[in-house]
């Protein structure tokens, strides 16, 4: 009976199985390490035919100066080596449905493996008919997402993927992103050909969707193990929606939709800034994705603008029926614009896992031919501030200056008191003298910054002058800012609102 041979998830390798363009590794002498799925499927070559053989024996073209110089110099040192099939042709012979050759742009590019040797890593895109091959690699992306559910337990695999596919395939998706931008604006490259014109937009948006999926597997990886980390805190959501609008308005006015940013200044949101600025962004996007010209998407608060972000647009429309699989990787959710925009799938679901990991909730109402909005619920949280002196009477001082801000007041006498609350709890804001008996100030915010559990806080110092080196010293120890003690209340105020905006 036949042997089996080694589960495919033992590899180091084994994930750029689920990648969906076509990817081998290769050691210095040009012996392939892993030959993946997609190339098994475009060749009709098995992946135990390749595995320890030389590439140019299967391959003699790339024995040629043209392809071996540019493989052997990434070994030396030199420069990831991009491969176009304007000037190549393809670097993996492969045929098409009807017997028809596949044409392939290429990139090779040095990496390494934890305690290995230096490597080399090439990925091959079929640029035939790219329009079909996103559509099927739809296909793909959800098997990668089964297997990733089907790998939990395989963590060390998982990092490797990775730091992998953040340093080794967005690195050379940038190269190729690069080169094909500067060939666009070489005329000798087009020499007015259009078709030639075209097929660059068309390289050009794929390479640039295969990043955004690149990003959104990353962080859904991220997500999931538990290496997306949120950082959490009170900040204003009127920048970051002015910021969003400005991103997505050329794109608006191009299909002749109107957007409408209805964030008021000065409103308070608590969640990471970073994570829900990409939730915001795909809402966004997919509003303008599905909307017609004259339509109006528009961007407000609910719920008295604590916790309920809007984003209503008055385009096509989603079934009610499909709402239960909107938010599911499992589901092929991603369906044309009304422009024939394409979309990775992942946005919606991703949004959705970002807004659950704050506590909160994606939600939408919407029918077709009616529009859609969606909400982001998050918990409404108020600010909590630890205000640590050994005098009760500055604490008090302090209790009253903060009434009007609607935050919780939590108070300890010295640095060691201080340290045992942040065990239980994590204020937003760490209010604290330096002069205090058993542990100072000084102390008190090294230890806190040293510590990944609360180095995010922010803390301000109570200093009973000006002196320059108490400053420069509380700066080098991570402090965020001073108050400097009889300060009219209107002097200092700002400082502690801006870390509770």
């Amino acid at each position: 009976m036949e042997q089996a041979g080694p589960a495919r998830e033992e590899s180091p390798y084994a994930l750029l199985d689920y990648m969906p363009v076509g990817v081998f590794v290769l050691d210095p002498r040009l012996r392939v390490l892993h030959w993946n799925s997609v190339l098994e499927e475009w060749t009709g070559i098995p992946r135990g035919e390749m595995l320890g053989k030389e590439i140019t024996g299967r391959f003699p073209h790339l024995a040629q100066p043209k392809y071996l110089r540019r493989i052997e110099s990434i070994f030396e040192g030199g420069p990831a080596a991009v491969f176009s099939s304007l000037l190549h042709r393809h670097i993996i012979p492969a045929k098409l449905r009807g017997g028809k050759e596949m044409l392939q742009n290429a990139t090779a590019v040095p990496f390494a493996v934890p305690g290995g040797k230096g490597l080399v890593l090439v990925t091959v895109q079929d640029v035939t008919d790219l329009n079909t091959r996103i559509n099927e690699s739809r296909v793909t992306r959800d098997a990668a997402l089964k297997a990733k559910e089907e790998a939990e337990n395989a963590t060390a695999v998982k990092d490797k993927f990775v730091a992998l596919v953040s340093h080794d395939l967005k690195n050379p998706l940038g190269v190729m992103l690069g080169f094909l931008q500067l060939m666009k604006e070489d005329n000798a490259v087009t020499d007015g050909n259009s078709d030639t014109e075209r097929m660059l937009d068309i390289l050009v948006e794929s390479v640039n969707n295969m990043l955004h999926l690149i990003e959104d597997v990353l962080n859904l990886a991220r997500l999931k193990a538990g290496k997306l980390t949120l950082q959490q805190r009170f900040f204003g959501l009127d920048g970051p929606a002015q910021k969003i609008m400005m991103n997505f308005e050329s794109q608006a006015k191009k299909k002749g939709v109107r957007l409408t940013n209805e964030i008021p200044e000065k409103c308070r949101i608590y969640g990471d800034p970073v994570l829900l600025y990409e939730v915001l962004q795909n809402l966004i996007s997919n509003a303008i994705k599905f909307s017609r010209p004259g339509g109006k998407i528009v961007l407000s608060l609910r719920n008295g603008g604590k916790n309920v972000i809007t984003v209503a647009d008055t385009g096509v429309g989603i079934d009610p029926a499909r709402f239960d699989t909107l938010f599911r990787y499992d589901e092929k959710t991603s369906t044309t614009g009304t422009a024939g925009e394409t979309g990775t799938g992942f946005g919606l679901p991703l949004s959705h896992d970002i807004v659950t990991a704050h506590g909160g909730a994606l939600t939408v109402e919407s029918a077709p031919g009616k529009g859609s909005v969606f909400y982001v619920t998050l918990p409404y949280v108020k600010p909590m501030v630890l205000l640590v002196d050994d005098d009760p009477d500055i604490r008090g001082l302090f209790k009253a200056y903060l009434d009007d801000l609607d935050v919780e007041i939590i108070e300890a006498e010295d640095g060691m008191h201080a340290l045992n609350m942040l065990k239980k709890r994590r204020p937003h804001l760490i209010i604290t003298d330096i002069s205090m008996p058993n542990m100072d100030g000084f102390q008190l915010l090294e230890t806190i910054k040293r510590s990944p559990d609360t180095g995010y806080i922010p803390v301000i110092l109570l200093t009973s002058g000006n002196d320059i080196a108490t400053r420069e010293k509380a700066f080098q120890l991570g402090a965020d800012d001073f108050i400097t003690k009889g300060q009219r209340r209107d002097d200092f105020m700002p400082r502690i609102t801006r870390f509770l905006s």
